[in-house]
């Protein structure tokens, strides 16, 4: 099993940010129609992960005194995301398709888990490095 630390949950973060950005600017946009999100909200939910892939690789590669506040801020910014996406789908249920509402099911169930993930790290007692094992 794999196993995630305080800094490594922002490199699964930031990949997993970037990879909503293509879905979500390019893949999404060019198959729009089976897909039923209008084309607009799209590349506007791409931009989200723009800040959040930012943000966890600037946690990832910078130093580790703060990370379990910018893991609680991710997990923010990833429940907040949840909130938004879910109820751009029951505005726009009319219109879009079973695709559409299984992509984005899928993405919501992706980010629950990896909040719960975050969670997990973010709220674990801190380990002592101060004795030896």
């Amino acid at each position: 099993m794999l196993h995630f630390n305080e800094k490594s949950i922002f490199l699964l973060d930031g990949i997993g940010a970037l990879v909503s950005i293509i879905l979500l600017g390019v893949v999404l946009p060019a198959v729009q129609p089976w897909i039923g999100m209008p084309l607009a909200i799209l590349y506007w939910l791409a931009l989200v992960p723009v800040a959040f892939a930012i943000y966890s690789f600037c946690c990832f590669f910078g130093t580790a005194h703060q990370n379990r506040r910018c893991l609680k801020g991710i997990m923010l910014g990833n429940a907040l995301y949840c909130v938004a996406t879910t109820s751009l789908v029951i505005y726009f249920f009319t219109q879009m398709t079973w695709w559409g509402v299984t992509y984005f099911a899928i993405e919501f169930i992706v980010l629950v888990l990896l909040i719960w993930l975050e969670g997990k790290i973010a709220y674990s007692p801190i380990e002592n490095t101060d004795t030896p094992p």
